[in-house]
């Protein structure tokens, strides 16, 4: 949250606000003022405008991808798309590489926020292990980290991922980052699937009689019980980026989570 206080004078002021803690969700920008009692007590907004770009360093990630096919190359194809379901990156099929090949692709810069990572076999048997032993693998390159991989499906296979260009990065529907998660190491927590699409955000932890408070970016807390079954009803949660805090008693860890 943002704001200024004082005497600014009756010229006009500018400031900039780094909005990077929202990338992937949604932002609604709301001004609040407070005026004094007299007359000459006012405020005015304007040229308010919104950038991808600013900061010390890029604001993308590259990826790539390799894929080792199996016996059927032309069965294969894949595609990245965005939390606002827009493909970003697609290929295949794959008539005119020989049969168990590897090829690795440079599926770009991706802008820091989530996607999804789809890959598809027409035959519906995988790239994996009846007809050839095909794997792929999607990589962060900038940081080497695996994104998604395998090979064993029928029809698809679809995981989803998180980059930021500061070198967090979360994968597999399983939160792994490290810039946001303020815990202690003796208490293991995962959560998905995220960003969460529909009404539940499952919980898993070892620890007994957990509880958790769940707040928005402004830090107003707007959901708070115990974890029994693990699985959290986020459905009246509008879109946007949340923060739960798991508690077990004295042992704390937060992770950010984003409700689509």
């Amino acid at each position: 949250m943002w704001s200024e206080t004082g005497n600014q004078g009756n010229s006009w002021q500018t400031a900039s606000v780094d909005l990077a803690a929202y990338v992937g969700g949604t932002v609604q920008l709301r001004f609040n003022r407070i005026t004094g009692g007299t007359w000459q007590a006012d405020i005015a907004i304007d040229g308010v405008s919104l950038s991808t770009s600013g900061g010390g360093g890029p604001s993308c990630s590259n990826v790539s991808l390799s894929i080792t096919f199996d016996n059927y190359p032309e069965e294969t194809s894949w595609e990245i798309t965005n939390s606002s379901g827009t493909v970003v990156a697609s290929g295949g099929t794959y008539a005119s590489q020989p049969d168990g090949s590897t090829l690795t692709i440079d599926a770009g810069c991706l802008d820091d926020g989530c996607y999804d990572f789809t890959i598809r076999d027409s035959y519906g048997d995988g790239i994996c292990c009846a007809y050839g032993n095909g794997s792929f693998t999607l990589t962060n390159s900038d940081t080497g980290a695996t994104l998604a991989s395998g090979g064993s499906f029928t029809t698809s296979d679809t995981t989803n991922f998180c980059l930021s260009a500061s070198g967090s990065t979360s994968t597999n529907n399983y939160v792994t980052t490290t810039s946001d998660n303020r815990f202690d190491s003796s208490l293991e927590v995962r959560i998905y699937p995220n960003p969460v699409k529909g009404a539940t955000l499952n919980v898993i932890t070892a620890q007994d009689n957990a509880s958790y408070t769940i707040t928005n970016m402004v830090g107003q807390q707007v959901a708070k019980g115990n974890i029994n079954s693990g699985a959290i009803n986020v459905q009246k949660l509008k879109a946007g980026v949340y923060m739960i805090q798991i508690n077990a008693g004295s042992q704390t860890v937060t992770k950010k989570f984003i409700k689509q």
